[in-house]
């Protein structure tokens, strides 16, 4: 009798995802997570997937990782007692050229998924390597329109889990990502970057975000109210904003 495959995570967090959006920056691009550090900003995506990754050690403790070193992913997997090898050790100030290094060496190990920490930016780094491993983001961005994103870091876990054992499905979604330096000027614009493989289930996955044009603002405005007025609750505040 042949013995069941196990299956293999590759597993990696962007240390600097999610800094920009604490001091109103839009993002993390180019000189931006410098800035974000200057103005005492502090990392999140770290804590973000020690929150996923104690939800997995719950409920499959087991499960492999291949993962990058130090706070590349290494660091969050010994704190939480998973089991991982590390299968590329980047520099102690890391940038995009490490996490593509990094998902190279998952397609050379032929791992099944491709868990990420981070946002649009970390999702195109990621994407960049090719479509054939599926991906799955534990949401810790500033943008996050693409729609390989769990809506929480839980979520990602349980879509993990779930997809590993296979008792969910894949579907292909948009990379995309907003230009930084426009958003922050005032201007929205999303670009195609890329199509990948996701594990789908409609409670647990976010939508790709897209942006809709109106020739008649106000009308767009009252549609938007519309809309959100239906989820409102009297006695409770809400904040809106992009």
């Amino acid at each position: 009798m042949t013995a069941a495959k196990v299956a293999k995570i590759g597993f990696l967090i962007n240390p600097i995802a999610g800094l920009g959006g604490r001091v109103g920056l839009k993002g993390t691009d180019g000189l931006a997570a410098s800035q974000a550090l200057a103005k005492g900003a502090a990392p999140q995506s770290e804590e973000r997937a020690g929150v996923c990754l104690r939800y997995l050690l719950q409920k499959a403790k087991d499960l492999p990782f291949l993962t990058a070193g130090g706070k590349m992913g290494e660091n969050a997997l010994a704190q939480c007692g998973l089991t991982y090898e590390v299968i590329y050790n980047p520099p102690q100030k890391s940038g995009p050229a490490d996490t593509i290094a990094a998902c190279r060496e998952f397609q050379n190990r032929k791992v099944d998924l491709i868990l990420f920490c981070g946002g649009d930016g970390t999702a195109r780094d990621v994407a960049s390597v090719g479509s054939e491993i599926p991906l799955l983001g534990i949401p810790a961005g500033v943008k996050m329109h693409s729609g390989v994103f769990a809506i929480s870091p839980q979520a990602a876990a349980e879509l993990a889990i779930t997809y590993v054992r296979g008792d969910i499905k894949l579907r292909e979604t948009e990379i995309v990502d907003v230009d930084e330096e426009l958003y922050r000027a005032g201007e929205l614009a999303t670009r195609l970057y890329a199509t990948a493989l996701t594990p789908h289930q409609p409670a647990l996955v976010q939508e790709r975000k897209r942006i809709y044009l109106s020739g008649d603002e106000e009308e767009f405005k009252d549609q938007i109210a519309l809309f959100a007025a239906e989820f409102m609750r009297d006695g409770s505040a809400y904040i809106l904003g992009a």
